[in-house]
């Protein structure tokens, strides 16, 4: 199931990844508000892909035995990483999408 589960992550990453640069190499084609939110788009897959990362090393860490020598500060560290990535894309594309109105 870990495989599996890696497997996953990995496409997870490959697929955001490429994603968010298309979006962004999208965005300067554009004009106005389809620019700004093409923009907001990849870099909320880039708050994505940080998600899936952290959770697949979380994965991988738990599944070798390395989590428990992992120190609560390392955990917290890459949690609060994973958290700020995400509600900081999430409150851009908000940004951008009020924006438009």
């Amino acid at each position: 199931m870990t495989l599996l589960l890696v497997l996953l992550g990995l496409f997870s990453i490959a697929a955001s990844g490429v994603a968010a640069c298309r979006f962004y190499s999208y965005s300067k084609t554009l004009k106005g508000s389809s620019n700004r939110l093409s923009r907001a788009i990849s870099y909320q897959l880039w708050g994505e892909l940080t998600m899936v990362i952290g959770t697949l090393s979380f994965t991988v860490a738990a599944h070798n035995g390395w989590l428990p020598f992992w120190s609560i500060e390392i955990q917290s560290g890459i949690r609060f990483i994973m958290f700020s990535a995400t509600f900081g894309t999430t409150l851009l594309l908000c940004h951008t999408l009020r924006s438009m109105r």
